[in-house]
């Protein structure tokens, strides 16, 4: 979530599917559960839109997940409460602070937890992972032509986005005015090696 009324995700999530079969869902951590509640604390009801207008760039290439990114509208304004807000977009030049190698980033989504459950977590997931060069991820990825626009995290063993992660986000948590960290977007989930 960027704004009250537009979402970023990846292209590949939104290229082949009719926008009347999509649905943007904000507010859920637990998909078990119609309420979200820890100890006393319990999160509002979660929001449900129909994006009206989905777009990504023309340079988009499947095959090779570059410009992997699209812009959904949504069909009306979201109502931000203390678990629904939008994360920060990062000015050009902070891309050093939040992007640069060996930095610790976090990703966050639904993927499959295993091979053997093939509906994912029923609980929002993050995993920590580190920025690696582009000559390590090419080495990852040999049957991949990675562009300038992409970039990798991972080489943790273990640690990785799953399927069904991708669109979510790559983020970094910076310390905001004593009010706990402020989350900015670096990427979007696009692939992985699980």
């Amino acid at each position: 979530l960027i704004t009250k009324r537009h979402v970023l995700t990846a292209s590949h999530c939104v290229d082949v599917a009719p926008v009347s079969v999509v649905q943007v869902i904000l507010g859920e951590h637990d998909a078990r559960s119609e309420t979200d509640c820890e100890m006393d604390m319990c999160a509002d009801p979660v929001q449900i839109f129909e994006p009206i207008l989905i777009t990504y760039p023309i340079e988009y290439n499947n095959p090779e997940y570059k410009h992997d990114i699209a812009l959904i509208k949504l069909n009306r304004e979201v109502k931000y409460t203390r678990w629904v807000h939008p994360i920060c977009l990062p000015l050009p030049n902070d891309t050093n602070i939040f992007g640069g190698i060996n930095n610790i980033t976090e990703v966050a989504g639904w993927g499959l937890m295993n091979s053997h459950d093939p509906e994912g977590a029923k609980v929002l997931q993050t995993v920590k992972l580190k920025i690696v060069s582009m000559d390590e991820c090419r080495e990852a990825f040999e049957s991949l032509e990675l562009g300038p626009e992409q970039m990798c995290a991972g080489g943790i063993p273990g640690k990785d986005s799953c399927s069904g992660d991708s669109g979510g986000p790559m983020q970094k948590g910076l310390a905001f005015r004593n009010k706990g960290p402020r989350y900015f977007a670096i990427g979007i989930v696009s692939l992985g090696m699980k």
